[in-house]
């Protein structure tokens, strides 16, 4: 193998981990930072589908501002492996996803009124991909 010398700078935090790594490992810096470049390079690849799908996701989130909360993901992953592991956190419905104008229920006073609440997930092409009901009387 042939080598080029570089140099480049580092703030002191990740020399100190290299430098720990290196002597960890019984390498010189040079070989950790290869292996860390081959790692990086065999789990991302930059020019292929793992970037065109971030941005498809990415667009979808600008779309819709459905997302999932940063603390359920970590939640998540921390748990695998473990006896509780999480299910797989879901986006919620994002704030103002339902339309404006609604007011909530407002029965005239003294009665009780029954309200039955549907909500349809529709995809991209109008279909309606699931269905939700409840009903509640109020006031209860």
């Amino acid at each position: 193998m042939s080598t080029v010398r570089r140099t480049f700078d580092l703030d002191s935090d990740t020399d100190a981990r290299l430098t720990a790594l290196a002597a960890e490992k019984g390498q010189d810096a040079a070989a950790v930072v290869a292996d860390a470049v081959d790692l990086l390079d065999s789990v991302v690849n930059i020019e292929g589908p793992d970037v065109e799908e971030d941005l498809r996701r990415f667009r979808e989130f600008e779309r819709t501002g459905e997302a999932v909360p940063w603390e359920e993901v970590k939640a998540w992953v921390e748990s695998w492996g473990t006896p509780n592991e999480h299910p797989r956190p879901q986006p919620a419905v994002p704030c103002g996803a339902i339309a404006s104008g609604f007011t909530g229920p407002s029965p005239p006073p003294g009665e009780v009124h029954l309200y039955e609440f549907t909500i349809k997930a529709l995809g991209q092409n109008g279909a309606v991909l699931a269905t939700a009901k409840a009903q509640r009387k109020f006031p209860q």
